[in-house]
């Protein structure tokens, strides 16, 4: 059962979600009671990397009712961040900061400072999709501080990554790319493909509308790693933003092509790993099908549903969707 509780981490580590995932479902058949539910804890993390939500929502709240879980505090704080996670995919961000802050009390109680590292930076995540990009500025400093005390580098690279992405939506343009550069450095030298495959994407996103040849860059050596390591749910967003980069250089036939392949892709997965709103936003700015418009305007309103009065004000007036809302008017008036 340990060798293949390890080999199943080499896999995970080298992004072969495939391979990781069977060996965790094979090591589980095998093992006894206890041993059972941290390969399942990693079996759940697995079909989350792989954009399997309902599937890990699933084994997760499995985990969660279990006694091994129960009388473990440390796997309760982590089982429920986790299940926190899986809502912040599904748009439901008031139920993941909810998940997220129960996790952390456990944490600060058990004096686990590691985890509440991850915990601030799941918080500040969440806030950030809201829009309330200077409260998630604070959630992530926070973290980082955690991290950088520890030396935990893998931790840091990941708050940092978080980190540029609200610098960015603050106006912070060439601070948040001098941040994300250096995060996607290092994750080549570590060889972190899954790592390099998101933050390409993230970089490419904030210089599309300038220097759509740099984008295009970036999102071709994203493409191959999402292809080589199946990991459809990242192809979403890099298809979706290449596309947008094509029909900036007036090459709307081949534009409209990797629109179609968003799409395909997106049909493969759960959910995406990246802003639905502005995904189908940006198939509406490639190709001028008022579908996409709609499509972008009812994610929008079902995650505003989904959350209290404070975070819907905050979360309608972030630019992107204003700037969504605005079309959506100004189509429906003509």
């Amino acid at each position: 059962i340990q060798v293949l509780e390890m080999l199943g981490e080499i896999y995970r580590r080298n992004g072969n979600l495939d391979e990781a995932e069977s060996v965790f479902n094979l090591a589980i058949k095998l093992a006894d009671e206890m041993t059972k539910h941290r390969l399942m804890l990693h079996l759940g993390n697995i079909q989350f990397y792989r954009s399997k939500f309902e599937e890990a929502l699933a084994t997760y709240k499995t985990l969660l009712e279990s006694d091994v879980i129960k009388n473990s505090k440390m796997l309760m704080a982590t089982v429920l961040s986790n299940i926190g996670g899986v809502y912040h995919s599904f748009g439901k961000y008031h139920m993941a900061i909810d998940y997220f802050k129960r996790a952390m009390e456990i944490d600060k109680e058990t004096g686990n400072t590691k985890g509440m590292g991850v915990r601030l930076n799941n918080i500040g995540s969440a806030y950030a999709e809201v829009g309330m990009f200077s409260e998630a500025e604070k959630y992530f400093r926070d973290a980082l501080k955690i991290d950088e005390a520890l030396g935990n580098r893998e931790g840091e690279l990941t708050k940092l990554g978080n980190l540029s992405s609200v610098l960015y939506h603050q106006g912070k343009k060439v601070e948040a790319m001098r941040i994300l550069n250096e995060v996607i450095e290092e994750l080549k030298k570590q060889k972190n493909h899954l790592g390099i495959a998101y933050y390409s994407v993230q970089m490419a996103d904030y210089m599309v509308e300038e220097n759509p040849d740099e984008a295009l860059k970036l999102l071709r050596e994203s493409e191959k790693h999402c292809l080589r390591y199946k990991l459809y749910g990242y192809l979403v967003p890099c298809y979706a933003i290449l596309a947008y980069a094509l029909k900036q250089k007036g090459n709307l036939r081949k534009a409209k092509k990797y629109v179609n392949m968003a799409e395909e892709y997106l049909s493969r997965t759960d959910n995406i790993e990246w802003n639905s709103v502005e995904v189908y936003f940006l198939f509406y700015k490639t190709t001028g099908d008022v579908e996409y418009l709609r499509m972008a305007y009812d994610n929008l309103v079902k995650t505003g549903e989904e959350l209290d009065e404070g975070m819907k004000r905050v979360y309608y007036n972030v630019k992107l969707n204003r700037e969504v809302l605005e079309e959506w008017r100004r189509i429906k008036q003509n």
